[in-house]
């Protein structure tokens, strides 16, 4: 066997030149060969560059995921998709308000469950004196 110049301990009070294939469990300061013929070090370093190689993998991921996603997805969420969104999780038959692309509230807004429609504010805020009955033209 081939001697890797590592000091192994037999006991506490004497040692010799060990090869790979001696391996010894425990003893502080102490080289520890593994199964696999890597000391502790060793394999602590390369345990340590896997989970690095881990980490920056999920790092590549997630960036491409955003990526694929588009803008829509990243950006928070304006307050007429918070009103639009808390509405779709709240009683059946609650209004929903209408958000254009950008996430802004349309000028009209109508309920679902009774037809009537009603022009808003640029902030979502019902303009006085514009709801009109089902069927009935709204121009906001």
């Amino acid at each position: 066997m081939a001697d890797i110049g590592i000091s192994c301990w037999v006991n506490e009070a004497t040692s010799h030149t060990c090869d790979r294939s001696f391996k010894r469990r425990g003893g502080r300061g102490r080289p520890l060969l593994t199964d696999n013929r890597e000391t502790t070090s060793e394999s602590l370093g390369r345990v340590q560059k896997e989970t690095i190689t881990m980490a920056i993998l999920t790092i590549i991921l997630l960036v491409s995921t955003a990526f694929a996603l588009g803008d829509a997805r990243i950006r928070p969420m304006t307050p007429c998709e918070r009103a639009r969104y808390a509405a779709t999780h709240g009683p059946i038959g609650a209004y929903i308000p209408t958000c254009d692309a950008a996430g802004r509230y349309t000028p009209k807004q109508c309920s679902g469950s009774t037809g009537y429609c009603w022009c808003v504010t640029t902030t979502g805020q019902k303009i006085q004196g514009t709801e009109t009955p089902p069927g009935t033209a709204i121009n906001c």
